[in-house]
């Protein structure tokens, strides 16, 4: 600054800088300068960015940390179970828990360090609860298209299932066919006889690793037609 007797500077990195004053004498004609070195270490900045993913109902959590520390010599990431990372990102599984995730940073030379901790819970995402779904109608025969009564979900996207069976069942209540078996389906028979066309029931029991306490249910009609 030229003229002012005190003036402030905004600095935005870390280094050596060299300030000058320089002072005129306009009576006696001449003017001097003076020198000095100030060395500025500025304060660390720490933030984060945490990414989740779970697949399925039941399944392990995909955790991902970037770090956005600025001024640090160095960042090292954390968890309570033995994980550990010294680079910007850290990527973890974990399955069903508490877990607490900690973000270090330290900048040298002023020692100064710094943290940012996070817990995670681990659980069961109710929102990734699969809809079964089953056909209103089908058409059993030999052209082997929709031939069998059957779920119409594909298994990998039914997650870690621990219990299923499906009964088919007459508008009398009577039992026509049951199985254990996910993906498999009714051919339209009953005893080895072919059954007639005409509204037909089921029920679905199944559960789940993850919930080993609840049992889920699904019931409804479908129409036979040949």
């Amino acid at each position: 600054g030229e003229g002012e007797e005190a003036i402030s500077l905004e600095i935005t990195t870390d280094g050596l800088y060299v300030l000058m004053l320089e002072v005129e004498d306009e009576f006696c004609g001449f003017s001097r300068q003076y020198f000095d070195t100030i060395e500025v270490f500025l304060p660390l900045e720490m933030d984060w960015q945490l990414d989740f993913f779970q697949e399925s109902l039941c399944s392990e959590l995909e955790f991902t940390g970037l770090s956005q520390v600025s001024n640090s010599t160095w960042v090292h990431w954390s968890d309570n179970i033995g994980g550990s990372s010294d680079e910007e990102s850290f990527l973890a599984i974990y399955p069903q828990g508490t877990y607490e995730i900690t973000l270090s940073a330290f900048s040298e030379p002023c020692n100064t360090t710094s943290q940012l901790t996070q817990s995670i819970v681990v659980g069961v995402d109710n929102d990734l609860m699969p809809i079964l779904e089953f056909p209103n109608v089908f058409t059993p025969g030999h052209d082997e298209v929709n031939d069998r009564f059957r779920m119409m979900n594909e298994v990998e996207s039914l997650g870690e299932l621990d219990h299923f069976s499906i009964t088919v069942l007459n508008r009398w209540g009577t039992i026509l066919w049951t199985s254990d078996q996910v993906g498999f389906g009714w051919d339209g028979t009953a005893q080895g006889e072919a059954v007639s066309e005409g509204t037909y029931f089921y029920l679905v029991e199944y559960g789940y690793s993850c919930l080993p306490t609840e049992k889920f249910s699904k019931q409804g009609s479908f129409t036979l037609l040949r």
